[in-house]
């Protein structure tokens, strides 16, 4: 249940905040998000590496904005997006920078 899964990581970072940045601010925006055939645990590292990477990332922003979306592709695959107003990165780079995190 990949919508308990978020709820339960965008939990866990805003309590980590709360103790850690008690006056930073951050919006969230979760989308609808289904129920997947999925190993449970990696699903949870995935959500915890990237909503923490997108809270961590957005640190020197007044507010961080971070979205969760979700869409299903015409092949039947389920697309997830998260999206942040943090620091940011140049695409020529994306394939270097996430290569490494591709699980075949």
């Amino acid at each position: 249940d990949m919508q308990s899964l978020v709820a339960e990581t965008r939990a866990m970072l805003d309590s980590t905040l709360a103790g850690e940045a008690p006056g930073r601010r951050v919006s969230w925006s979760i989308a609808p998000l289904p129920m997947v055939a999925a190993d449970e645990n990696l699903m949870r590292t995935v959500w915890t590496n990237l909503l923490g990477n997108a809270v961590k990332y957005s640190a020197q922003r007044p507010e961080a904005r971070i979205e969760v979306g979700y869409a299903r592709e015409e092949d039947g695959t389920h697309h997830f997006q998260v999206r942040d107003n943090g620091a940011g990165f140049d695409m020529q780079y994306a394939g270097k920078l996430f290569g490494v995190f591709q699980r075949m």
